[in-house]
């Protein structure tokens, strides 16, 4: 494992310039529908591509950030899940905006 997490879903390393999305931990996930799978897979690379951004996780012990669509910003959560939202939070959108290769 690259970084924090725990790499069920994901990993990514912004020095090596790499991101990993583990499609079978997200399909193996009990009680999810397909459509969920698909959302979840879909918020684990989008989270993925926000480490490759110089962005980091929002701490889970604090209320999330909210997106404009009143949901927790992608970058949240490491895990799947309904609460999270497939976009950025604005101090997030900030930071991508003024990120520099």
């Amino acid at each position: 494992m690259i970084g924090p997490g725990d790499g069920k879903f994901g990993i990514s390393d912004e020095s090596e310039r790499f991101c990993y999305v583990f499609v079978q931990s997200h399909l193996d996930i009990g009680g999810a529908t397909d459509e969920d799978r698909k959302r979840y897979i879909k918020g684990t690379v989008i989270h993925e591509l926000g480490h490759q951004f110089g962005l980091n996780d929002h701490p889970e012990d604090q209320d999330p950030p909210k997106t404009r669509n009143g949901k927790a910003c992608v970058m949240w959560s490491a895990a799947p899940s309904a609460l999270v939202d497939l976009e950025f939070c604005d101090e997030c959108l900030a930071r991508i905006r003024k990120y520099r290769w």
